[in-house]
């Protein structure tokens, strides 16, 4: 009612306790068809690792859980649930689809599998979480309103010098390009959308019309992977069609097109009819800086030898 009137959205968070109560209340509204929620991977692993103290495997389930092909997840899947049945019993609690890329059933988080994008947010209000309430809201109404005119400002100059894609998508989409060039594809079927993909010692199926490759990458990131280029190049086809129109500079455009009026001065805000506020003397804050209670989570990356990652 009050964050989105979009259906179908995902909604990343850890595995807080408050926030599955809040989630599974289907009186708020924040499941399916309106809403699906899934598990940030960090938290995953790192709840992993205070159950069982091993770093080593929790690397070993990050890297599992990035995994965009169904066929190597499995595969991997298996050896980490035979490493014993307590490490089995606890991941097997956790459904695949709230936690994996590979079971992202229509590739609703498009390749996020952390909280990360809410430390964008964070970076626009950093320093202001430590002000009294009326500075904090104004503070955050100017830096937000800051913020959407850049992008906004930056996405109408992209859409006026005819750009198709922000420059992230272009370039991953440039990558996909060059090593296409070097695939061998085969038609299988009339309508020209079925194909089989020789890529590197391994084949790839590539069904255009349901907008899926056996890599699993086209579904999980919503752009065209390498495969699906080649296969557009086999026919002639227009690959940028197979890009999800999120992607487009022109739907940047209209996420930051919403306006911020100008506040002005205070004088002109008409007084409160209501009731005033009187603040509890012995709730106020005392003078310096306030402790911060977060406990920061270093973020390492192990690499596990012993198993080929695609």
């Amino acid at each position: 009612m009050h964050v989105t009137s979009k259906t179908g959205i995902s909604l990343i968070s850890d595995r807080h306790k408050s926030i599955l109560s809040a989630v599974a209340n289907p009186d708020i509204g924040w499941q399916p068809p309106n809403a699906y929620h899934v598990f940030c991977l960090r938290h995953v692993g790192s709840n992993f690792n205070t159950r069982f103290k091993d770093q080593y495997m929790k690397g070993f389930l990050k890297k599992l859980g990035y995994v965009a092909n169904k066929d190597y997840f499995d595969a991997a899947y298996a050896e980490f649930c035979s490493i014993s049945p307590e490490v089995a019993a606890w991941i097997e609690a956790v459904q695949k689809e709230k936690w994996t890329r590979s079971y992202d059933e229509g590739g609703r988080r498009y390749g996020h599998m952390t909280t990360n994008l809410s430390e964008s947010v964070n970076r626009v209000f950093k320093g202001a979480r430590n002000m009294p309430i009326t500075s904090l809201v104004k503070c955050t109404y100017s830096r937000l309103a800051r913020y959407f005119f850049k992008r906004g400002f930056k996405a109408q100059k992209d859409v006026e010098i005819g750009k198709h894609f922000s420059n992230v998508i272009s370039e991953a989409m440039t990558k996909n390009n060059e090593r296409a060039t070097s695939m061998r594809v085969r038609e299988y079927n009339v309508a020209r959308t079925s194909f089989e993909v020789d890529d590197q010692g391994s084949t790839f199926s590539v069904n255009l019309t349901d907008r899926k490759c056996q890599c699993g990458k086209f579904q999980a990131f919503k752009i065209s992977c390498s495969h699906v280029i080649a296969s557009c190049k086999k026919v002639a086809l227009d690959v940028e069609q197979y890009v999800d129109p999120v992607f487009s500079v022109t739907s940047i455009m209209h996420v930051y097109s919403s306006p911020f009026l100008p506040i002005g001065s205070e004088d002109g805000i008409p007084p409160h009819p209501g009731p005033k506020l009187v603040p509890d003397v012995s709730m106020m804050r005392g003078q310096g800086r306030p402790k911060s209670t977060r406990i920061p989570i270093s973020v390492t990356t192990t690499y596990i030898p012993q198993y080929h990652w695609p």
